[in-house]
């Protein structure tokens, strides 16, 4: 039977691993693991050598190391990792470690018992994740300790990853904790100290006293039951073997640091050093596909097989099992499921009514839109909108730009009598729903903030509605917001569904926190669902 030390281990790392132990340390076993890269110049000594030809670049190894102890708590076994150099961490089993443990535990330390304050000045870091179909990440750092609601987090559309503070008992705990999935802490401490600080920190992590104020880190739950989670990863081996990933994409699971991320090489890629600038899920299959064929994908073989993020020499700074950087939503009897990081979560049931509640709530325009062709794409519908719907002007494809934006800036796609700005896309894909909510904020920001864009609107209008004066409400000085709505319109085949039963998980948030920005401005918000003959 294995020694239940040596299953934290990453079997499938490259290299060799010395192991050390078992051994007593104050009373809890321990087992050490160490591996250390052979000797090698630095890649970048040809490079100067060309100029500087007696420079002296000795080869160089680094070396790292996991001590794995098995600490009694509260009669039972419990484990705790320590890496040590900077590939330590690296050396763990991935996905064996517990999800938010270190956040948790530290949020207990920064904000303990029932009448902790949330608003006291505690927190100095937080690093969040955007729940869209692009999940982007963001560490925020202030100046000085402050309160969470400085850090703009939204707990409807953001995950909080890490939290960084000071305790409440700085004799205990040191000046700084923090967590994410592992924590970190600042104390004196050797080697036969360990234990005991391992047995405070489990006690630490057992406290629920995070709940007083963030409660909502438990609307998402992770799925431990076998079985669903079997099932699970066979619908998305199914899925990305048949291509159909509308709802899969491929994320870095960790911020990455620019100036050392040069790009990705996916595993069938490493002989070739064929090296991606992004993570592209379609990047990663065609790459399988040609290296053996898709037929190839399973769970495990997700699981086993690494993306690299390589530097600008070409070195391996991040390593991850492809499995790792799935993300994607599934609907399931059970309710929504997201796979994230590597493991399945549950959405609290709580968090799904208030966000359907919200979606359903969302108005509808004034302008009554006619169904759609079964084949129709956007612009001849919005055609046929200006035909068929008195009082409309077309500005589809009518598009400005200006200082301090990158990109074209497309006003709308029909603009109505009653200040309606229409947007208007074909079918339920995050995707092109993330587009088009993206678009009728920055076209409604712009108008507000900008009078350059004011002038460029006014402009197009006064084309489009060969000058009609009922047409001439955005004035070139400021605007009232309150005076424009915002008018989604999704063309598909809704069968009777309401809007939260329709759109996907994701897309529900991101339309929330749309709406939730456009209203925060005065704009009215109002979304129609086009039906497709």
């Amino acid at each position: 039977m294995p020694d239940p030390l040596d299953t934290y281990l990453d079997s499938d790392r490259e290299g060799s691993v010395q192991a050390l132990g078992p051994v007593d340390i104050g009373g809890s076993r321990a087992k050490l693991f160490v591996s250390q890269v052979p000797p090698s110049p630095p890649p970048w000594a040809d490079f100067l050598r060309k100029t500087f030809a007696d420079i002296d670049t000795p080869a160089a190894s680094s070396t790292a190391a996991l001590l794995v102890m098995e600490v009694e708590h509260r009669g039972t076994p419990a484990y705790m990792a320590f890496a040590f150099g900077l590939g330590g961490r690296h050396l763990l089993r991935s996905g064996c470690w517990e999800r938010g443990y270190g956040l948790r535990t530290a949020l207990n330390l920064i904000y303990p018992g029932e009448g902790a304050d949330a608003d006291l000045g505690r927190l100095t870091t937080v690093e969040h994740k955007t729940r869209s179909r692009y999940p982007m990440r963001a560490r925020r750092q202030a100046s000085r300790a402050t309160n969470f609601d400085e850090f703009g987090v939204d707990h409807f559309r953001d995950v909080l990853g890490l939290a960084s503070g000071r305790p409440a008992d700085r004799e205990a705990w040191g000046t700084r904790v923090s967590g994410g999935d592992a924590v970190y802490v600042f104390l004196p401490v050797d080697l036969d100290g360990l234990p005991g600080l391992c047995r405070r920190l489990l006690e630490a992590h057992a406290r629920s006293d995070y709940k007083t104020h963030f409660d909502w880190l438990d609307d998402l739950q992770p799925v431990n039951d076998r079985d669903r989670t079997a099932a699970l990863e066979q619908r998305i081996v199914n899925d990305l073997f048949e291509g159909n990933t509308d709802h899969l994409e491929l994320a870095a699971p960790e911020v990455l640091d620019p100036t050392r991320c040069r790009g990705f090489i996916f595993p069938d890629d490493v002989r070739a050093k064929i090296v991606h600038p992004d993570l592209r899920l379609g990047d990663l299959l065609r790459s399988i596909a040609s290296h053996g064929g898709t037929e190839r994908i399973t769970a495990q073989f997700l699981k086993s097989r690494r993306i690299t993020a390589v530097n600008g020499d070409g070195r391996a700074e991040y390593k991850w099992p492809v499995w790792r950087c799935l993300v994607g939503e599934y609907a399931t009897d059970a309710g929504t499921v997201i796979l994230d990081e590597g493991e399945f979560i549950d959405v609290s049931a709580r968090y799904l009514d208030a966000l359907n509640a919200f979606v359903d709530h969302i108005e509808e325009p004034a302008i009554k839109l006619p169904a759609a062709g079964r084949a129709m794409v956007e612009a001849d519908y919005n055609a046929k909108v200006i035909q068929e719907v008195p009082g409309c002007v077309l500005l589809d494809r009518r598009t400005f730009t200006i200082p301090g934006r990158a990109s074209a800036i497309e006003i709308c796609d029909v603009l109505t009598l009653d200040h309606e700005f229409v947007h208007v896309k074909r079918h339920l894909g995050s995707s092109d729903l993330s587009h088009l909510f993206a678009q009728g904020q920055v076209s409604a920001e712009v108008m507000q903030d900008e009078p350059a864009a004011r002038k460029a609107i006014r402009a197009a209008i006064r084309i489009a509605s060969s000058n009609d004066a009922s047409f001439d409400f955005v004035p070139a000085a400021d605007i009232r917001p309150s005076d424009y709505t915002v008018v989604f319109g999704v063309i598909a085949a809704w069968r009777g569904r309401t809007l939260s039963q329709a759109l996907p998980f994701f897309s529900k948030v991101n339309l929330r926190g749309h709406v939730i920005a456009l209203r925060q401005r005065g704009f009215s918000v109002a979304f129609a669902q086009i039906g497709a003959a």
